[in-house]
């Protein structure tokens, strides 16, 4: 876009300013007819008021005291000290002057809308804040200028396979990884028990088997296309998914299916085969159903499905309760396996030496038998006893291993369950005294039912929503080294930060970068809303600006004013409030869902700013001036103003204020002077004597405020 010249800036400007002093006369002349309608009506129902005031004198209204400002009253002279200024500065000095009484006889009539107070940060002439080079001078980068790739990045490459990748969290992947636990556990099941030969149960695992064979057949050219999360990214670049599936599950998972193709070849051949032949052996066969457990190996790949799926979709508080369903669950699964390793001992053997003829269970059912083997394991691994022993040698040392295994396994099992259970047992106790003390502080002030119900529905809609862990309480965070904590910030905020408007238009300089680093790391902090919570209300006083970031919000204002609020739209409330005292114009809440915003907080924004100095210092102050003067002109034109400013506003108002900026650099290399209140002068006296005339004018419109 091509810049403007100076005369055509200077007659935009013109017809500006021609502009608002028209509004400005045509409000004076509309309020001082309203105010002597009102005196008239007063005075006509207040007669003996009248008199006593007045003592029976005939009252004439006199037009003394509202004054119309005409064309001529800018010809009436002006102060000494200021007539060897330029016309166009004794032109704003006439109208400055003009405007001083006016203003303060109507403080009190419009106390309510008064002009906004500028934070002293920003009433720096913008000569002395463009050359206020403060920290930008000597800054140097302690940053990598290549950003690395962020957590949860995807890490893909242009091979023709790309397009078939699934991530780990998408929805194929996870209905697979839900498959193979439902799989997983069925082999843990069911394998086992076909030591027990059970006619009919056989033949439901020999269909069973045909349908896992296929899926764990299926599982391994699969497991080529989906993704993983590694080390913070997620891997999703076919080549290297290939190479690290090679190198770690590829090996097991073939091994597990070329067993079952040579059990399946083993039993055709049993089938067709010659009769008396020995493989044909009832015992042969179930020696040879034992290599089927080798399926069982695939457990090890259950801990990391079920993880999987536990961080998609449970909470801490049920991720708990997981854990110790799914360690009882883990020792009634190895003492289903020992039981029914510990009856296929005993089948294998014709003789009478084993445990199974010793107790006269040669011709029990199938429950009987199983009951039996579940007892005796479970009492190696508890103190318990049994009438059960071991009559073989075999028996005999199988035993022994597995007492050895229980020592380890039972002290394990019962010490992460206790410490479970006692940390479920801790955080539940916590909630309750928290209740309680909600409960009694009611009781004691004489609260009404209907308050603590809705108190109470409040806390467990809070409560049902789980929060992202916040940056005080990850203790690591704190003593890592402070270059780490700003890059830290700038990753999480710089994003964010970029969705507010006031940013020049044009690529932001290596120092200016640092500003943006600077502000994210002491101006910049995360916060959280449950669905009915409010962040702030009408009326309060506002110290920091607030930026979307996920979920959608709900802004309610004067007049059924509704908008809704997100990070695509409506992101930024209370701008205003990082250039003026700023109050809130009507109520921020969260009420679809849990929502993350970012705060600025105004009075780390100012210092940072001025302490920064430079090109972008001013740009933020020209800006925050125009933004300021647009939201008092609202207030007097009695326009709804909210705590949101419109996105096209905020555009126009930042070109506007690139605008300046571009003049103000290009008058600085004439070896001109400018301030921000009075235009452009080449005589340093004349930018002394108005620079005198405006600190006047702030200091009156203090006092009378």
């Amino acid at each position: 876009m091509a810049c403007p010249t100076f005369e055509e800036l200077l007659d935009e400007q013109l017809a500006s300013l021609r502009a608002s002093l028209l509004r400005k006369h045509a409000f004076e002349v509309r309020r001082s007819t309203c105010s002597r309608s009102q005196d008239d009506f007063n005075l006509m129902i207040s007669d003996e008021s009248f008199h006593r005031f007045d003592d029976g004198v005939p009252w004439e209204r006199s037009r003394s005291d509202v004054h119309i400002g005409t064309a001529e009253d800018l010809n009436d002279p002006i102060p000494s000290e200021f007539e060897d200024l330029p016309p166009w500065t004794r032109f704003v000095v006439k109208l400055l002057e003009q405007g001083k009484e006016e203003e303060t006889e109507s403080v009190s009539l419009n106390s309510n809308k008064g002009a906004l107070k500028m934070r002293d940060t920003w009433k720096v002439s913008l000569h002395d804040g463009a050359q206020q080079t403060g920290r930008s001078a000597y800054q140097v980068s302690i940053l990598s200028k290549n950003m690395s790739l962020k957590i949860n990045d995807a890490v893909t490459d242009d091979s023709c396979l790309q397009r078939f990748v699934c991530g780990p969290h998408s929805t194929p992947q996870l209905a697979w990884s839900m498959l193979a636990c439902v799989f997983i556990l069925w082999d843990v099941i069911t394998m086992p028990l076909e030591m027990f030969n059970v006619s009919w149960l056989m033949q439901v695992l020999d269909v069973a088997g045909i349908v896992t064979f296929a899926f764990w057949t299926l599982d391994i050219p699969l497991h080529f296309i989906f993704g993983i999360q590694l080390e913070g990214t997620l891997e999703l670049r076919p080549k290297k998914l290939a190479q690290i599936y090679l190198r770690s599950w590829f090996a097991l998972d073939v091994l597990v299916v070329l067993i079952d193709i040579f059990v399946f070849i083993l039993e055709a051949v049993l089938t067709n085969g010659m009769e008396g032949s020995m493989i044909r052996s009832a015992r042969y066969l179930r020696i040879l159903r034992l290599l089927r457990l080798a399926r069982l190996l695939r457990v090890i790949k259950l801990t990391r499905e079920l993880t999987l799926l536990a961080n998609r979709f449970l909470s801490t508080h049920a991720f708990m309760v997981m854990k110790i369903v799914a360690g009882l669950g883990m020792m009634i699964a190895m003492n289903h396996l020992v039981a029914c390793v510990w009856y296929g001992l005993a089948s294998m053997r014709a003789e009478d030496d084993n445990w199974v003829a010793s107790m006269g269970l040669e011709r029990a059912g199938f429950g009987t038998s199983y009951a039996a083997s579940m007892h005796w394991a479970l009492t190696q691994f508890t103190p318990a006893t049994t009438n059960i022993a071991p009559v073989s040698g075999l028996e005999r040392w199988f035993a022994l291993l597995i007492v050895l295994l229980a020592m380890g396994v039972f002290s394990s099992f019962i010490g992460s369950i206790s410490a479970t259970v006692s940390s479920l047992r801790s955080a539940r106790s916590e909630q309750a005294q928290k209740q309680s003390k909600l409960l009694q502080f009611f009781i004691e002030r004489d609260l009404s039912v209907d308050l603590y119900m809705k108190v109470q529905e409040a806390l467990r809609r809070e409560g049902a929503f789980r929060m992202r862990s916040a940056e005080d309480e990850v203790e690591m965070i704190q003593g890592i080294p402070e270059r780490f904590k700003i890059q830290l910030h700038e990753e999480m905020y710089a994003s964010t930060l970029a969705k507010c408007h006031f940013w020049p238009e044009r690529q932001l300089q290596e120092d200016e970068q640092f500003f943006i680093r600077l502000l994210c790391h002491q101006c910049l902090s995360e916060a959280a809303a449950a669905p009915g919570q409010d962040v702030f209300l009408p009326g309060n006083d506002c110290a920091q600006a607030y930026v979307m970031q996920t979920g959608l919000m709900s802004y309610h204002g004067k007049e059924n004013f509704e908008q809704n609020c997100s990070a695509e739209m409506n992101s930024c409330l209370c701008i205003t409030a990082l250039w003026a005292d700023w109050h809130t114009r009507g109520r921020f809440a969260a009420a679809h869902g849990l929502c993350y915003f970012v705060t600025i907080d105004a009075e780390g924004f100012c210092t940072s700013s001025l302490n920064y100095g430079g090109s972008i210092y001013a740009h933020l102050q020209i800006f925050g001036i125009l933004l300021v003067g647009h939201v008092e002109a609202l207030d007097e034109e009695d326009l709804l103003m909210t705590d949101l400013v419109d996105e096209s506003v905020m555009a126009e108002l930042r070109v506007r204020a690139q605008q300046y900026c571009a003049f103000a650099g290009d008058l600085k290399k004439k070896r001109y002077k400018t301030t921000i209140f009075q235009g452009f002068k080449p005589d340093p006296q004349d930018s002394w004597a108005l620079s005198s005339m405006v600190r006047s004018k702030q200091n009156s419109e203090a006092s009378a405020s």
